[in-house]
């Protein structure tokens, strides 16, 4: 999905969005399978599926000189809040060889605003590397602003 500046008109960036084809259920959104994705622990496959995804498209976009400047992934509490789930996803876009710049990564605000020194930690380390954050579901808890000012984010 393009994310485009309203008053620009320009891209500003593609929001990935993981699709399910089910033979008997059809096409699944993220709305229908994340909750049972996090309950059965397969949540931290379905990103590392999807970054591949985002990684392949970069990859893709670039070699048809097809102007991606970023692309956004969706991390979910699960991944945020494990250190051995988001160290996986950060090896996977090192690999990559793509500039870790290009990525965004969605945190929803609900993992903001219940985040401990560790989770903090851990959105500090995803900056370092080169990363954006962007607050997603920004309005959906009840987060104060003193809890969101010591996160640094981007968007």
């Amino acid at each position: 999905m393009k994310i485009i500046d309203i008053k620009t008109e320009n891209i500003v960036y593609y929001q990935t969005k993981l699709v399910i084809n089910d033979k008997k259920m059809g096409a699944m959104m993220p709305e229908v399978y994340l909750a049972m994705a996090e309950k059965t622990g397969k949540i931290g496959k379905l990103i590392e599926f999807g970054i591949n995804q985002a990684i392949l498209f970069i990859k893709l976009a670039d070699i048809l000189e097809y102007k991606v400047e970023h692309v956004s992934i969706r991390l979910y509490a699960k991944i945020v809040e494990n250190i051995t789930a988001i160290n996986k996803v950060l090896n996977q876009i090192k690999k990559s060889d793509i500039d870790p710049s290009r990525f965004i990564l969605e945190i929803p605000e609900t993992v903001l605003a219940s985040a401990n020194e560790k989770t903090i930690k851990t959105i500090q380390k995803i900056k370092d590397m080169g990363m954006k954050i962007a607050i997603a579901e920004f309005g959906f808890a009840y987060s104060s602003l003193h809890k969101l000012s010591d996160i640094e984010f981007d968007i």
